[in-house]
């Protein structure tokens, strides 16, 4: 397997952490993010393990999963249910997916970004609609199946352009937060 798509992997299993609020409430998911934000940043640079979350140019330190944990804590923090559950449909499933599938099969690349597929985006917009229809079906089964479609398209949609612009920013920031933003107002 390669490393990005091991680092890609890692990313899309992190997708099963948002059924957590069934267990715990937001402070309790917050401080295991916390935990995991602190083993990603001090104890993997130091593991074998760091193959599976740094990119061949990371040395010492991910910038990526570091700031992975800590959207993930904003979100948490911040944020109302649905709006956690887009913008992290689309930094796990989303942003995984894309790269993924647009790595294996993205020959046609954007004309706004040559870094991206349209195949990958279609990833990331499906994988995120996917994402975002399962987790608020589960966790909030009183929503209107209609209103969930509607979130699910809109966040998926959104996600995947924010994704495909070529920004100087960690898309694993940008991403969730202009979809949690954007859900939100809904």
């Amino acid at each position: 397997m390669k490393l990005e798509t091991k680092r890609q992997a890692v990313h899309i299993l992190l997708f099963l952490l948002v059924f957590s609020p069934f267990i715990f409430d937001r402070i309790q998911m917050a401080g295991i993010l916390a935990v995991l934000f602190l083993l990603a940043s001090l104890f993997v640079p130091r593991s074998k393990f760091r193959v599976w979350f740094f990119r061949a140019k990371e040395k010492k330190y991910s910038v990526g999963a570091s700031v992975y944990f800590l959207v993930l804590i904003i979100l948490v923090l911040f944020f109302p249910l649905p709006a956690i559950i887009a913008g992290w449909s689309a930094l796990s499933l989303g942003d995984g997916l894309a790269t993924i599938i647009g790595l294996r099969y993205g020959r046609t690349k954007l004309p706004w970004n040559k870094q991206r597929s349209f195949v990958g985006s279609i990833a990331f917009a499906i994988g995120t609609f996917v994402g975002i229809v399962l987790a608020m079906s589960f966790l909030i089964p009183t929503l209107n199946p209609s209103y969930i479609v509607l979130v699910a398209l809109f966040g998926g949609l959104v996600g995947a352009i924010v994704e495909s612009l070529p920004l100087k920013i960690d898309d694993n920031l940008s991403v969730p937060l202009v979809v949690a933003i954007l859900v939100s107002l809904i």
